[in-house]
Parts: C-alpha cells; structure tokens; sequence
C-alpha cells in the first residue's frame, strides 16, 4: 500500500513535534505507532489532532473503495482509539464490505453505529452495502452458486426486512433451488406494492412454469379455444400466434368489465383478418389463465370483431412470455419459462 501521501500535514502544523512524528509514521506504514502518536496529540491540541484524523479517515476510505486490499493492520489498530468514533465505525464498515465480510458489516450499520451516525450517514451507508450485497449476487448468480446466494441474502433480510431488493433477491435464489413455497411467502409482502408488482409477477411466473405446465384447449374447427379469466371474468379466446396483443371486443369489455378495473392507455392502428382496424389498448387489472396470473396486463380491444364462438384472441404479448408449443392432436398448450 502506498500512503506516502496520506500522512502529511501542512506547513502551518508541522511546527508541532508529535504532529510530524505522527505524520511521518503514518506514511510509513507504522499504524500502530502512528495512532499512539495521534491520541498523546489529542491530549496537546485535540483540533489539530481530530485535523489529522479525518484526512487520514478520507484517504483511507478511498483506498478501500478502489480496491486496496493492504489496510488490515490500519482497521485493527484504529479500532482502539477513542477519537470521532462515528468514524472509526464507518472505516470498518467499509473495509467489512470490501472483504465481502457482510456479516460484520450489517452488525455495524444496522446495531454498533447507530449512535454515531445520523439519518443521512446511515442511509447513504446503508444504500453503499445494499450496492454492494446486490453486486455480489449477480457474481454468484452468474455462478450458479445459489445456495452462497442463499446465505448472504437471508444475512442482509434478517437485519433489513422492509429492504424489498434483498426479499426480491432472495426469492430469486430461493426459486432457483427449488424452494418454491419459501420463494411465495416473501413475495405476498410486495404484491400490492406497485414499485415491485411486475417483478413479483415475473417471479411468480418462473414458480408456476419451472415445470411443464399443460393447459387443455377446445377444438373449434382449425383453431383452438381456451379459456382464461380476466378481472376473474371467463372468456373464451382464440389461441393467434399471429396477433401482437391478446385481443377481445367490445361488447366484452361493456358485459363484463367495469371502468375502474382496467386502464385505457391510447389506440392504434391493427392488423386483422378483416383488414385494419382502430383498436383501443387497455390494461387490465389481471390476466388468469390456467395457474398463471399476471397483473397490468395489456389487451387490445376491437369495437368491431367477429371472432366466431370467442370473445377474442389469445395473443403473442402472453405466449412470448414462455416457451409454448401446441400439441395439436391432444389439444394442449404446454408452456414453459424461458
């Protein structure tokens, strides 16, 4: 580690013996010596000695977070000095951090330094870890290494638990090694929070489809019917890998759903088997079909339609969320996770 720039004091201090003896030791690398020095300095002049510290506490926070892995003897030494102990704690946490040492890290910003630090330190600090503990998910993800996945973010939750990141992370992990029942019981905790409401979805997805789901289809000359529920409504769609959005009319729309259950969202021009038609595109509040629910879920809505025996279509914004084939002579659609 080279501190030989971090100990130095200005001309206008250096008069001071015991403030260059610090100084000097400090960018020798004598941790030890160089604290010992600061805390006789401290009983002398404690501005000067407090000085020292906070731009010796700067340079060492920004050598651990470009990576510098040399700092230990620094961290142990400074621990046993009673000065700006706010400080003290935030250089250990930081350190902690860099050594993926996120036990010792979420002790010291969830319990040991919450006297120390007031609400925006320890936002911000608790924000740094978060960065952190997210950073090396992915690395493990990446990995495959779920079950030290697992470890770390039961960790962060257990001190954390309102941290939506960690419980979306962990159900993650806990859905990729099979544990879906656990994976569930987190994700009833953010289902109704918008911010997250599509990613629980897409987890929910990944739960239900991890195996083979089959979904039984009525025959209905060369095309097939299945049945789904919108806003807990049936209907019976055509299944048109062809059309862009799952589709129904408008004669379903004013039966069976009321205003406050979907959203309008603009109109736009579509292709159809009967040519080009105005088509106006709602959200609904949810999308059923089969043991897959989706929330926020787009559908097109044609004033004028004839889609013979069915309220409407079942489109590709549904199916291209899955790998999907049709087993034609059973009538079943078989849909997967991608």
């Amino acid at each position: 580690m080279n501190v030989s720039y971090i100990g130095r004091i200005d001309d206008s201090k250096s008069s001071n013996p015991l403030a260059q003896q610090a100084s000097d030791l400090f960018s020798q690398r004598a941790f030890s010596e160089a604290l010992q020095t600061l805390s006789q300095l401290h009983q002398q002049d404690a501005n000067l000695a407090l000085d020292m510290l906070n731009a010796w506490n700067h340079q060492v926070l920004h050598l651990i977070d470009a990576g510098n892995n040399n700092l230990a003897p620094y961290i142990e030494e400074y621990a046993n000095i009673p000065l700006l102990q706010g400080e003290q704690w935030l250089i250990k946490y930081r350190y902690a951090v860099s050594q993926d040492n996120f036990e010792e890290a979420a002790e010291i910003v969830y319990r040991n330094a919450l006297d120390f630090w007031d609400t925006e330190v320890w936002q911000r600090e608790a924000q740094y870890m978060q960065d952190a503990v997210l950073a090396k998910f992915k690395q493990l993800k990446m990995q495959n290494n779920w079950a030290l996945a697992v470890d770390l973010l039961e960790l962060m939750h257990w001190y954390q638990d309102d941290n939506a990141e960690y419980t979306l992370a962990l159900a993650e992990a806990y859905i990729a090694l099979q544990e879906k029942q656990l994976a569930e019981n987190l994700l009833v905790y953010l289902a109704d929070n918008p911010d997250y409401q599509n990613r629980v979805e897409a987890l929910r997805l990944q739960i239900v489809t991890q195996q083979q789901i089959s979904i039984d289809l009525q025959p209905h000359g060369k095309h097939f019917l299945v049945e789904a529920l919108i806003n807990e409504q049936a209907a019976q769609l055509m299944l048109d890998t062809g059309a862009s959005y799952t589709t129904v009319s408008q004669g379903y729309v004013e039966r069976y759903l009321q205003p406050y259950q979907y959203t309008f969202i603009g109109s736009q021009q579509m292709n159809t088997a009967g040519g080009i038609v105005k088509a106006d595109i709602i959200k609904v509040n949810r999308f059923q079909l089969g043991p897959v629910q989706l929330n926020d879920f787009t559908l097109a809505v044609i004033s004028r339609a004839d889609f013979a025996m069915a309220d409407g279509l079942l489109g590709m914004n549904f199916l291209s969320l899955f790998e999907f084939n049709l087993d034609q002579e059973n009538s079943i659609l078989n849909l997967k996770a991608r």
